[in-house]
């Protein structure tokens, strides 16, 4: 089940990338420069019952040096950024860490065909006015080493501010290894949204590097 549950959160934190907005409202932060904190809980179901979880948190920062990723899901430690176009990755887990150079761990775990996201009206976030947009994503999943495989589509909604996603809601229903149904829900919600912090991301860029 924790397989399953860290792949939807995966897959939903890859529509982030589907998301786009220039808007009239001037909050601290832009989709050039910004540092999100974000929190991920949510749902799935399956024949078996269903669970409610708080898988754990995530902080997402983009600005004139690079990109930066850190956070806990599913107890294991993600980290990323990237320095001149190159990425540099690492996931760590049960006293071990894997170092990634040629693709962030979204991309090793998942296949994501996206569409583009539509807007749909407004919306608020943090105290500010944005965009909600909406659309499917259709996503095809396979945790190498494990069982699960997964198939079906993301419905995704989300609250955008000036270029930068602060809350996005995620529904998934589909079968598991060709033939168990689930059904699951995702809530990613930001609890604090400011600019770039060039400090963090040097931080994160030795740590990874």
């Amino acid at each position: 089940m924790n397989k399953l549950i860290l792949a939807a959160i995966l897959a939903a934190v890859g529509a982030l990338a589907a998301v786009l907005y220039l808007g009239a409202v001037h909050p601290p932060f832009s989709k050039d420069n910004f540092e999100v904190n974000y929190t991920v809980g949510g749902f799935i179901a399956t024949p078996e019952g269903r669970r409610e979880f708080l898988a754990g948190w995530m902080v997402a920062g983009s600005g004139p040096q690079g990109n930066y990723t850190y956070g806990v899901l599913m107890g294991m430690r993600v980290e990323a950024a990237s320095e001149g176009g190159v990425l540099y990755a690492r996931v760590c887990g049960l006293g071990a860490c894997v170092r990634l150079r040629e693709a962030p761990p979204l991309e090793l775990l998942l296949s994501i065909k996206t569409d583009v996201l539509k807007p749909l009206g407004g919306c608020r976030a943090l105290g500010y006015s944005g965009v909600l947009y909406g659309g499917s994503i259709s996503q095809g999943i396979a945790v190498e080493e494990t069982p699960w495989s997964i198939a079906g589509q993301l419905n995704v909604t989300a609250c955008v501010v000036n270029g930068v996603p602060l809350w996005i809601r995620v529904a998934s229903a589909g079968g598991v290894n060709g033939g168990e149904a689930y059904y699951a829900a995702l809530e990613i919600n930001a609890t604090r949204a400011g600019p770039f912090d060039e400090q963090t991301y040097r931080k994160i860029l030795a740590e990874v590097k």
